[in-house]
């Protein structure tokens, strides 16, 4: 395909394409097709690397470990050598099917690495045991959120011989230094609670600016630039800080806790942050003591009341189901999170559209544009997952907290997205397992009271 449009330069046999004479179709070819090479290069060497290092032949022959050969011969950085060398014999000696999924393609490099760092002794055997299902968890899903994933398994299976850093409050530390210049550093340390307490509030101070920093460009047509995410969050600190020391403690009461838990109604005492990565049981229990607690119903599928044309703008309650069913943008390979997505309705209220779930998506601010170009669309299917229509007809699924779905997406004639019609009769109520649709108002309210009464038992329960 690329033969037509080489330079003269050679990377391994290869000529390298001159990417201004290939088309754009070319182009993204060229860069997957260079993907699996490149994987097929990082299983050669992890072979290579395992065996060499099986023989012990570097030390006999050049009295060098084999990490610290290669870091020497190649000029690589020998924590990099480090890596390389200990990934490829755990790959060797305990991880086969691991090996034969680099080796397949399958999974990356960085998978594998990832996989034998959380391999400790500890729990390798279970590692080695479930190696099928840490290949499975990749399919289809961000490295991001499979790592989250694998993160939180780790996690369950050490939990009997780990150490937990919430037991050792010397783990918190915080360091600061000042240059000559009058810059000062900060470096921090910090486990359980409070890591998830400080992130969370300089994350959402982070955001508050932001948008404050993109009206002033607007409202400037650009002469104020929006900081970066980094400067943003170090001014957040400061602002946090700065109130804090502004307020009368003995003229206010203590703040409920706002870090964010995501709790499953069947395991209440299992909690993950927003991300998926779970949190351990003493953070768990610290938060819930004094967490603000919101009720949502809703049915077997996650789906809560709708609004249908009675309100333009989803409630808050429907954002906030939105996103924990969506957990960020729902276009495929997105890694932007949650909390910068807009909701949007996939088919537009002027065009008739609806203010329920199943009208309703988590989209970045890119790819909510995307999805307002001429040709494209989106719509829900009848489970709740996102299906895009290119503008050239090409129907992809979309994702839920970066994993994909599978299989080929049904055509939107299928599942239509609903839209606003004079002959529904009332409002839709959804309860657990049910579908009601009330003609009697009164009856309506009953039946949500009731259910809000037992979800509300349930979560007292389990607190």
């Amino acid at each position: 395909m690329f033969g037509a449009a080489t330079s003269e330069t050679q990377t391994g046999g290869d000529a390298i394409i001159d990417p201004s004479s290939v088309s754009d179709d070319e182009l993204t070819a060229r860069a997957v097709e260079l993907e699996a090479r490149r994987r097929a290069v990082d299983t050669e060497q992890a072979v290579v690397l395992g065996e060499l290092e099986a023989r012990r032949t570097c030390d006999r022959h050049h009295g060098l470990t084999t990490a610290a050969w290669l870091a020497r011969e190649t000029h690589l950085p020998a924590a990099v050598s480090r890596t390389r060398v200990n990934v490829a014999s755990k790959l060797r000696r305990r991880l086969p099917l691991i090996a034969d999924a680099l080796a397949a393609g399958t999974i990356s490099w960085d998978h594998a690495r990832a996989i034998t760092a959380l391999a400790n002794p500890r729990i390798i055997d279970t590692v080695a045991d479930n190696q099928h299902l840490l290949v499975d968890l990749a399919q289809r899903c961000r490295f991001e959120k499979w790592h989250n994933d694998i993160r939180s398994l780790a996690r369950l299976w050490d939990q009997d011989g780990g150490y937990d850093p919430n037991d050792d409050p010397a783990t918190n530390r915080l360091s600061y230094g000042t240059t000559l210049d009058g810059l000062t550093t900060l470096a921090a340390t910090l486990t359980g609670e409070n890591a998830e307490v400080v992130t969370h509030a300089i994350e959402t101070r982070t955001d508050e600016l932001h948008r404050r920093a993109a009206h002033d460009a607007n409202a400037s047509n650009g002469e104020l630039p929006i900081p970066s995410r980094s400067t943003l969050r170090a001014l957040a600190l400061t602002e946090l800080i700065r109130h804090a020391l502004g307020i009368d403690l003995d003229s206010t009461k203590g703040p409920v806790v706002e870090a964010t838990m995501v709790i499953d109604a069947d395991e209440p005492s299992v909690a993950t942050n927003p991300d998926g990565v779970r949190l351990a049981d003493h953070t768990t229990r610290t938060l819930a003591c004094d967490a603000a607690i919101t009720a949502l119903i809703v049915d077997n599928l996650g789906v809560p009341l709708d609004l249908a044309r009675h309100a333009r703008w989803a409630t808050e309650g429907q954002r906030k189901a939105v996103r924990q069913r969506d957990g960020g943008c729902t276009f495929p390979g997105c890694d932007a999170k949650v909390t910068w997505c807009d909701i949007h309705h996939c088919t537009h209220w002027e065009h008739g559209g609806v203010s329920d779930l199943a009208n309703l998506t988590s989209l970045c601010r890119h790819h909510h544009g995307v999805t307002h170009r001429t040709g494209w669309s989106a719509h829900l299917d009848a489970d709740g997952w996102t299906v895009f229509t290119t503008a050239s007809g090409q129907q992809l699924w979309g994702q839920r907290h970066q994993r994909q779905r599978e299989g080929p997406p049904p055509r939107p004639a299928v599942h239509a997205p609903p839209t606003h019609s004079a002959a529904r009769p009332g409002r839709l109520f959804v309860a657990p397992g049910r579908y009601h649709r009330p003609e009697d108002p009164l009856a309506a309210a009953h039946a949500r009271q009731a259910v809000l009464r037992r979800l509300t038992e349930a979560t007292t329960h389990a607190a």
